[in-house]
């Protein structure tokens, strides 16, 4: 039975790790998708900011990626969208989707599945996603996508923040049962 990889980028951020196990939630949840058995993974070992979160909600984090997967196999990329950041250990033909807020350099050789906003992280992108699709995620991955946005807009703040960033970290806070945006950034922010 084939596999639908979700991957970031090479040495991930928060986000990218976050964003590939939202992205499986939602793919569990919503089938109408069309994706078979969706698999988290990351690119290489999770950083101190990001192995602090999934420790403090008692989360396994995604798998590390290896070895090549199989030729059947597919991928979804989050997070990126470059060669240059992109794991090697699997093919470009085997790419089927992208859900990335960074600016676009592709060249692909097959029509793919693209969703790209100019929002602040790609967690952003995946709950609007999972609100479209009727999912609301449960309160780990709320807070771990809450935990996502705060880290990649710099609690808000960064220029690359948007409203819509704001509005979903509100609603993720009140999924997680966090009420304080500004003391979790902060905790956030002192695990780097």
């Amino acid at each position: 039975m084939s596999i639908t990889y979700i991957i970031g980028h090479q040495k991930p951020d928060t986000d990218s790790v976050v964003s590939a196990m939202a992205l499986e939630f939602l793919y569990q949840q919503a089938t109408c998708f069309g994706y078979s058995n969706p698999k988290a993974i990351v690119a290489d070992p999770i950083n101190g900011e990001t192995a602090y979160l999934f420790e403090r909600f008692n989360i396994q984090p995604p798998s590390v990626l290896s070895s090549s997967i199989n030729p059947e196999d597919q991928v979804v990329l989050v997070d990126h969208n470059e060669v240059s950041q992109r794991s090697t250990f699997f093919e470009e033909e085997q790419i089927v989707e992208i859900v990335d807020h960074h600016k676009v350099n592709l060249n692909l050789s097959n029509p793919i599945f693209l969703t790209f906003k100019t929002w602040g992280s790609s967690s952003s992108i995946i709950y609007f996603l999972m609100k479209r699709s009727g999912v609301i995620p449960n309160k780990k991955i709320a807070s771990l996508m809450l935990a996502a946005i705060l880290s990649d807009t710099v609690g808000l703040k960064s220029p690359t923040t948007c409203k819509q960033d704001k509005k979903f970290a509100k609603e993720l806070a009140k999924i997680a049962e966090i009420n304080d945006l500004d003391a979790f950034a902060l905790d956030i922010f002192k695990a780097k």
